[in-house]
């Protein structure tokens, strides 16, 4: 039963995994880098109260790249998000037209799953 409309063989669970890590990837990255940025806005405002100029002009600058680093990566991660919800649309629609065209195999993987469910509880119950 082939759910994802552009993948046509048995690769269709190696790519789901995939996506899987990149995802859990992204966000540790992102994750991270949140991390870095709050570190660096802290220390940044610890040495607020040091009055030289060339400091002031140094601070200056890191703010604003702080900020570009924010606005980039809530940029990455809306992005991110967007384009798992489309692909997660086109999961749904693929796997719905699949199970309107071709119910049976549905109802026979369905029956399938139960048996092999109650078989394993059988076998648990015995021991």
């Amino acid at each position: 039963m082939n759910i994802r409309p552009d993948v046509a063989n048995s690769r269709d669970k190696a790519s789901l995994a995939s996506e899987k890590n990149t995802d859990a990837a992204l966000n540790a990255l992102h994750n991270e880098f949140t991390d870095f940025i709050v570190d660096v806005e802290a220390l940044s405002q610890k040495t607020s109260a040091i009055p030289h100029e060339d400091l002031k002009a140094i601070r200056e600058q890191l703010n604003q790249r702080i900020s570009r680093a924010k606005t980039s990566v809530e940029a990455s991660a809306r992005s991110a998000t967007e384009s798992v919800q489309q692909n997660t649309k086109k999961i749904m629609a693929a796997a719905n037209q699949q199970a309107h065209n071709k119910p049976f195999y549905l109802l026979g993987v369905g029956a399938v799953i139960a048996a092999a469910l109650g078989f394993a509880i059988g076998l648990r119950r015995r021991t």
